[in-house]
């Protein structure tokens, strides 16, 4: 595949500059000793051909370095051609799993927009409850009216809050906070009291 492909340029590509930086190394441990010998060379205790030799060394060093620079280029550039020839099949790859993704979330939305229309329809019973409790106190309220009572009549329930704020927490509200709303989708998370 490809991505072996790259792997093993980029095996090639450090070995080479692991080889470069040792060429690199010698070369500049050859142009010391030139120039120290240089010295040697013009008190007379060493000979124009071993100052010659030394040069030789380094300019073998030297060329040795550039073809190792211009193997490092042409490494460069067959990396970029074969990353260069991988996108068009990576793209397809990716736009696949895109499109799996993809339908993923469309049936995950489907379901939670059911739920939402389900916990609506909970929160409907719960209004609808209170109605028939209050239809219950009006009709008493009007029997004690006739019968002259000064007696108020009120079914005392005890429903939650429907939406979160202040001092009451979501665990013990109806619904949810858009903020727990946002990172559910965002994080695919919900908090501890709703696992």
């Amino acid at each position: 595949m490809t991505v072996e492909k790259i792997e093993n340029v980029d095996k090639r590509i450090a070995e080479k500059t692991a080889e470069r930086k040792e060429i690199s190394k010698q070369f500049h441990e050859i142009r010391q000793a030139i120039d120290e010998s240089m010295q040697l060379y013009a008190v007379g205790d060493i000979d124009e051909k071993e100052m010659q030799q030394a040069k030789q060394l380094l300019n073998d060093k030297s060329a040795e370095l550039k073809a190792t620079d211009e193997v490092l280029d042409a490494l460069e550039k067959v990396k970029k051609k074969i990353a260069a020839e991988m996108i068009p099949s990576v793209r397809k790859k990716r736009a696949t799993q895109q499109q799996a993704a993809q339908k993923k979330v469309n049936a995950a939305v489907k379901e939670a927009q059911e739920a939402r229309a389900a916990f609506l329809q909970a929160l409907a019973k719960v209004g609808e409850e209170r109605r028939q409790a209050g239809a219950a106190d009006a009709e008493i309220r009007n029997l004690a009216q006739v019968a002259g009572l000064s007696e108020t009549f009120e079914t005392a329930l005890n429903i939650p809050v429907t939406i979160p704020a202040g001092w009451t927490s979501e665990s013990a509200s109806i619904g949810v906070t858009e903020q727990t709303q946002k990172t559910a989708v965002k994080n695919g998370t919900v908090p501890t009291w709703a696992q």
